[in-house]
């Protein structure tokens, strides 16, 4: 499971987008994020990208 990061202000009203960071194991339960994406394919055009507007 590919894994994203955001950094929002909840005071400024503009839109956010949010990042890459890496990717779990593949059931979660390890909790770890690992950084290296070399191996990971079609996971990556399943989302296009996450924006939060703040209004």
């Amino acid at each position: 499971m590919t894994k994203y990061i955001i950094m929002i202000n909840l005071i400024a009203k503009k839109k956010f987008n949010a990042s890459i960071v890496g990717h779990s194991s593949p059931d979660g339960s390890d909790g770890n994020i690992y950084p290296d994406l070399t191996k990971i394919t079609s996971a990556l055009e399943i989302v296009e990208k996450i924006v939060i507007a703040i209004n």
